[in-house]
C-alpha cells in the first residue's frame, strides 16, 4: 500500500513539474485557497462556540446558523460584485483580496467578542462576499 501511494504522489509531482510556470502558480494558489477554505469555517465555529460557552447547545447552534446563513445567502451578491469588479481590476488582485478578506473575518470573531445574531450574520456575509 505504501509503495502505491508513494508512486501516485511521485507521478503527480512529475506531472506538476511538466506544467509551465504560470500553470504551476495557478495550481499552487488554488491549493492554498482550498486549504484556507477548509480551515476557516472550523476556526469560525471554534470562536463562536467559545464566545457562547455558557449557553445551552441549542442556543449556540442558533448563533452558528446565523453566521453560516449570512455566509451562504450573500455568496450570490459576491458573485455579482465580483463580476462588476472584474471590469475594473485584474483577476489576480481580486483573488488576493478575496483570500485576505476571508482571513481577516476571523479577527472580529476572535478579538471583538461578537454577541449578537445580526453581527454574526454580517460577518458571515463579509466572508460570503469574499468567496
Amino acid at each position: 500500500m505504501k509503495n502505491v501511494v508513494t508512486t501516485y504522489f511521485k507521478n503527480e509531482f512529475k506531472h506538476f513539474k511538466d506544467l509551465n510556470y504560470d500553470c504551476r502558480r495557478l495550481v499552487t494558489a488554488n491549493f492554498a485557497y482550498s486549504f484556507v477554505f477548509l480551515i476557516l469555517p472550523i476556526i469560525a465555529n471554534f470562536f463562536i462556540f467559545k464566545e457562547y460557552e455558557g449557553l445551552e447547545q441549542t442556543q449556540v447552534i442558533k448563533y452558528v446558523v446565523a453566521y453560516f446563513v449570512g455566509y451562504f445567502t450573500i455568496i450570490p451578491v459576491g458573485f455579482i460584485i465580483n463580476g462588476f469588479l472584474l471590469r475594473h481590476f485584474q483577476v489576480s488582485r481580486l483573488y488576493i483580496f478575496g483570500m485576505l478578506a476571508e482571513i481577516f473575518v476571523i479577527i472580529p470573531l476572535s478579538f471583538l467578542h461578537i454577541r449578537g445574531m445580526a453581527q454574526l450574520f454580517c460577518i458571515g456575509g463579509i466572508m460570503g462576499i469574499s468567496r
